[in-house]
């Protein structure tokens, strides 16, 4: 398996997956997208998004045959490669808090959040979603 930040003339291959797992989000021209790979086949894929002076994690899909084989654990690992001094945050299900804080990201109150991911938690609150905010401080 190979885990490699994607150039800019590979991310229709990240757009084809994302499909693929029924992933309904973008992918902007300033996303920084990082992909596992298996026989040049993507099977796994996260997105780090600019947003002013910070990151926010987005888009962490695994599929599923090659769950719980650790490729969710070697992206992140690769993703705090990535972010290294920046401020990253994100928003996962109550359940991942332990997996994220495997990459130095801590639970915060929403209040400190970006007003934008206040609003998106609230909005996927409102759907029933258990989802919280995290955030890997720039050191």
């Amino acid at each position: 398996m190979l885990i490699k930040v994607l150039e800019s003339d590979e991310i229709n291959l990240v757009l084809a997956y994302y499909r693929k797992t029924g992933y309904s989000k973008q992918v902007n021209s300033e996303d920084i997208v990082l992909a596992a790979l298996e026989s040049n086949q993507i099977i796994g894929a996260v997105r780090l998004c600019p947003q002013d002076d910070y990151l926010v994690l987005r888009g962490m899909q695994v599929i599923k045959e090659y769950q719980r084989q650790k490729i969710g654990t070697a992206l992140l690992y690769k993703c705090a490669d990535v972010i290294q001094n920046t401020t990253c945050y994100c928003l996962p299900y109550k359940h991942l808090v332990t997996f994220y804080q495997q990459a130095q990201f801590y639970e915060i109150d929403s209040r400190y959040a970006p007003t934008h991911l206040q609003e998106r938690l609230n909005n996927y609150s409102s759907l029933g979603l258990n989802l919280t905010i995290m955030c890997r401080k720039a050191s």
